[in-house]
């Protein structure tokens, strides 16, 4: 944002800025966390410093599936603040923080070792025996500091941002472990005929759980583009009131970003899958602010059940975990077919009722069948990574962008630049990634060394290049996006996206998945 003056021309941004912690030690030693976090506010603040704000997720074990599973359940921890004309904002930030996160923390993970998510195995080498430690916790923080350009600086505006509260959703578990995957499997050489040597399986059951999403952003969205008309950010303000159900809750266009992720975000959901199809996902889906009407969230759930019942006979007949079935063209075929055969009978009528206006006319490729197989494959593709590259591909602007998820927030966050700069810096002996709008902000883990550890202040070692600080600058001409997944999930992104090859960090314990925009620059096959 700039404007002119008599003599100088002022130019005026916002920031990210962000943290991830990748062991235990860091979890005992609050001062150095708010250490880094503070000085990397303080450079961040050039950016802009009349607010700011963090969000961090606090882990708990969630209900028990069927087959003794605990899934992990994520809840959001968001620290904003305005300041005061004299008032420090790094200061003012740090220590709302440290009430609000370190306070809840407590110094501990929430999660006991049965619950948390561990990345590989139970320890990491780094050269020799001497420097194995627990990768058995993991925590990030992702913040913002503002400069109001387009409205007063207040709480409202300030990042992070929400555009839905916190609310439960039926949601199925992709994020099985790789052993009790293996245990729920039936042997792979049964196909859809059902001929094959079938185990024990325990069919998958969606669970109630609560679901919240945030971004932060510097830079401008000005217009998104569906089936080939482009909307301003006035009108998709008022539309996502209508689509999402939920208030618009700050009048900056950044916060219109978190209501597009809301609908796009919908794997492992079928209500929501519906929603998004529904709403950006047909030839026919527009943005329509004047007369329109759109089903509510009763509806997509009714319309939701008709597909858990279709997928519950799918896995009665073929007994597959979800992600096989997301891997061959030809299960989702099937499983469309079934859910088609619900959507046009006579006794399912009442349920499609409200639908009926958008998904009936089969000229124009809306048909039930059309319907139910764009929502299967929402269903099995919209993961964080494929939401950022679905908005990214359709809006307009300057984006220095963070998406996170409480679905995924337990080991991926996804961070973005086109026309804004972004950066990554990996600090393998620390066991921490920074990530910032500013170069300089991610150089603040080079003054902070591994709790409990020898290591050196800055990260740089000799003929040990594992070892070594790295930092990433994503590509901000083209425009880039980046997963950081610390899952150890070789199937860390949906089937669309897994052509993409990650690139191992942190002694192979990390991985970045990075998307160009643009072929007018090659993506070399590694990092270093």
């Amino acid at each position: 944002q700039s404007f002119q003056s008599s003599s100088l021309h002022h130019t005026f941004f916002c920031g990210n800025f962000g943290l991830i912690l990748l062991h235990s030690s860091w979890f005992d030693d609050d001062k150095s966390v708010i250490g880094i976090l503070e000085k990397m506010i303080q450079v961040t603040m050039m950016r802009g410093a009349q607010s700011g704000g963090v969000v961090t997720f606090k882990g708990k074990s969630g209900n028990e599936d069927d087959d003794g599973e605990n899934r992990i359940q994520m809840k959001s921890i968001r620290s904003r603040v305005v300041k005061s004309k004299r008032a420090d904002l790094s200061k003012l930030l740090s220590a709302k923080l440290r009430r609000d996160a370190f306070s809840s923390f407590n110094g501990h993970c929430s999660l006991s070792s049965k619950h948390v998510r561990i990345l590989g195995n139970d320890s990491v080498r780094g050269g020799d025996d001497s420097r194995r430690q627990s990768y058995r916790n993991v925590r990030f923080y992702a913040g913002h500091t503002r400069f109001a350009t387009s409205s007063k600086a207040n709480l409202e505006g300030t990042h992070p941002h929400q555009w839905t509260p916190p609310t439960h959703r039926r949601m199925y578990n992709f994020y099985t472990s790789g052993e009790q995957n293996k245990n729920r499997l039936i042997n792979r050489n049964t196909d859809l005929s059902g001929r094959g040597n079938r185990q024990v399986f325990v069919i998958d059951n969606p669970k109630s759980i609560s679901v919240e999403n945030y971004i932060t952003h510097n830079g401008d969205f000005e217009y998104y583009s569906l089936n080939n008309v482009s909307y301003d950010i006035e009108t998709i303000q008022k539309w996502l009131e209508i689509a999402t159900g939920s208030k618009m809750p700050a009048v900056v266009d950044s916060a219109a970003i978190a209501g597009v992720v809301d609908l796009i975000r919908c794997k492992g959901s079928f209500a929501l899958s519906c929603r998004y199809v529904l709403c950006l996902g047909l030839p026919t889906s527009q943005i329509v602010t004047v007369n329109e009407w759109l089903p509510n969230w009763n509806h997509y759930e009714k319309l939701g059940l008709l597909f858990e019942k279709a997928l519950h006979e799918f896995q009665n007949l073929y007994p597959m975990k979800l992600d096989l079935i997301s891997l061959d063209s030809s299960y989702r075929e099937t499983l469309t077919l079934k859910v088609t055969e619900k959507l046009v009978s006579d006794q399912n009528r009442s349920t499609l009722q409200p639908f009926t206006r958008y998904i009936s006319n089969n000229e124009e490729g809306v048909g039930a069948y059309q319907f139910a197989k764009t929502v299967v494959d929402a269903f099995f593709d919209n993961d964080l990574f494929n939401t950022v590259k679905i908005f990214m591909q359709n809006a307009s602007g300057s984006f220095g962008l963070c998406v996170m998820s409480s679905l995924d927030a337990h080991d991926q966050i996804c961070i973005a630049a086109r026309g804004q700069s972004m950066s990554v810096a990996v600090y393998p002996q620390k066991r921490m990634i920074c990530y910032g709008s500013e170069q300089a902000a991610v150089k603040a883990g080079m003054s902070f060394k591994l709790p409990n550890s020898s290591g050196d202040e800055i990260g740089q070692t000799n003929l040990a290049i594992n070892d070594d600080a790295l930092r990433l600058d994503l590509d901000d001409v083209g425009g880039e996006i980046c997963l950081i997944d610390w899952s150890g999930n070789t199937n860390a992104v949906s089937p669309p996206n897994r052509h993409i090859n990650p690139h191992h960090v942190m002694y192979h314990k990390v991985a970045l998945y990075l998307m160009q925009e643009t072929r007018s620059a090659t993506q070399p096959k590694f990092l270093c």
